[in-house]
């Protein structure tokens, strides 16, 4: 990963009055991402992590047979082993 760009002076301050006057929650939580990375020098992962984020999403399905979407969950996959199961 290339090293992050430096933020002009004064950017810290402007970000944390951009908090304060945000408008709604989602322009609130933008400028938050922003602002953790201004302030306290934190990557994209580090911002994820710190206000909640799982992580990227998982695309496919849950493969693990705890899943509720495992075993016997009446796929057309599952429905095709279980015919060549007789």
């Amino acid at each position: 990963m290339r090293p992050p760009r430096p933020f002009p002076e004064g950017s810290v301050e402007r970000l944390a009055q951009a908090l304060r006057g945000a408008q709604s929650k989602v322009e609130f939580q933008r400028v938050q991402c922003v602002w953790l990375r201004a302030a306290l020098g934190l990557n994209a992962n580090q911002v994820a992590q710190a206000l909640g984020d799982g992580g990227p999403p998982r695309y496919g399905g849950c493969r693990r047979s705890s899943c509720s979407r495992g075993k016997g969950s009446g796929s057309v996959r599952d429905g095709a082993a279980d015919a060549t199961r007789t």
